[in-house]
């Protein structure tokens, strides 16, 4: 992990809503953040793109059928409490390629610009310690609906 790229000024950014997905109270979207970002590139080897789960209030769609992710800080919640404003432990990681790799911290900041992440990468018990990644993507924060949406 040590030898990618670690900070992204000019990062790409594909979102998905998943409505109250399994169940919960707050609106779920997943977030992919990096190079090759994009859900049609999941066969790509040379991605390195941080997939990040979030939760925030409930949004209505835009005149394009997208949902606009609300602005705000949301940091890292290992409970996984699908609470407001945070990211899930659950299903939030970083690709190398064909390699995934383990989140142990992070802090998503979204705004009317963009979405800044800070995130920190587990590396193998040999090398030891965390990476830190810093990812920034200029420009609305637009999620499609998912297949799997649920009201």
């Amino acid at each position: 992990v040590s030898w990618m790229m670690t900070t992204f000024e000019d990062a790409e950014c594909y979102a998905r809503c998943f409505g109250h997905y399994e169940g919960c109270e707050s609106y779920n979207y997943v977030l992919w953040l990096g190079r090759y970002a994009g859900y049609e590139q999941d066969n790509n080897p040379a991605k390195q793109r941080f997939a990040i789960n979030i939760f925030s209030p409930e949004v209505e769609k835009d005149s394009n059928g997208c949902f606009r992710v609300p602005n705000g800080t949301y940091t890292f919640d290992a409970k996984n409490s699908t609470a407001e404003f945070t990211i899930s432990d659950s299903d939030t990681y970083v690709e190398f390629g064909k390699t995934d790799a383990i989140i142990t911290d992070a802090t998503l900041e979204i705004t009317d610009e963009g979405a800044t992440l800070t995130a920190k990468v587990y590396r193998d018990a040999q090398l030891g310690g965390d990476v830190e990644y810093t990812m920034t993507y200029k420009g609305e924060i637009l999620a499609v609906q998912a297949e799997e949406f649920e009201e």
